[in-house]
């Protein structure tokens, strides 16, 4: 079904590159499936931002705040930061997914102002909206050359094996079409940490032993390693069993 998405946004797009108004077409983020991730087929900014090849540019696209190693059901906020000294603005996208294109655990809008779904309203791709792009302009200089976007994501309840994360971007200079602007992509791969390891360190301690004492007695879904729904002696007794590892 995403593949039938893709095929008709892209034919969509090819239609519209000789319009001088396709970058304006597109000021509200960028069609699902554009993130240069397995599921958008290789596609990212620079179809449409083609003036320059992928990554030739003097800046570049970077997702901060990853974890060492995800802690399942753990919520991470990441930070999306196109950069880029030639430039006065910038969007991107974001999917987070398995090697083969499947989405793995759950992207959510943290901030609504500046980001959104590229696609339905459960979100496989964010991206920027039109005030997005606006505030990016606006803050360049005070963020040195550069924007940031912040999305939440929920790793998956489980060890899902290796996660990747890919963006791309692309750094404007706000003229009136799609043309001299600089397209980046980025992507990083994650593991998921160790039974007992809460904080995704690599590292089985006593900081993790804070944290499941902190939440005894509860639900919390990081801290309920076996997964029963309640933090107890049990998850006490396989994290102690894994202790220092």
């Amino acid at each position: 079904m995403r593949i039938k998405a893709n095929v008709s946004t892209l034919s969509l797009l090819l239609a519209g590159l000789a319009s001088p108004l396709t970058a304006h077409a597109f000021s509200d983020g960028a069609p699902e499936g554009f993130s240069g991730s397995p599921a958008s087929g290789g596609l990212n900014c620079v179809l449409c931002h083609a003036s320059f090849d992928l990554n030739s540019g003097p800046g570049s696209i970077t997702i901060l705040d990853l974890p060492t190693l995800y802690v399942p059901d753990q919520t991470y906020a990441l930070r999306v930061r196109v950069e880029d000294p030639s430039m006065v603005g910038a969007g991107f996208e974001l999917s987070v997914e398995s090697n083969a294109g499947a989405p793995l655990g759950d992207l959510a809008i943290e901030d609504p102002i500046n980001t959104h779904s590229a696609g339905g309203p459960i979100p496989l791709f964010v991206t920027h909206t039109s005030d997005g792009k606006d505030n990016s302009i606006d803050n360049w200089i005070a963020m040195g050359n550069a924007t940031e976007f912040t999305v939440n994501w929920q790793a998956p309840s489980s060890d899902a094996g290796e996660i990747g994360f890919y963006a791309a971007g692309v750094a404007i200079n706000d003229g009136t079409a799609s043309s001299n602007d600089n397209a980046y992509t980025t992507s990083a791969a994650r593991l998921a940490a160790a039974e007992g390891d809460l904080n995704g360190d690599g590292v089985i301690d006593t900081a993790d032993l804070g944290l499941l004492i902190s939440a005894f007695g509860s639900s919390d879904q990081v801290a309920d390693i076996n997964n029963d729904s309640i933090v107890d002696i049990a998850d006490l007794g396989i994290l102690i069993a894994a202790f220092g590892s």
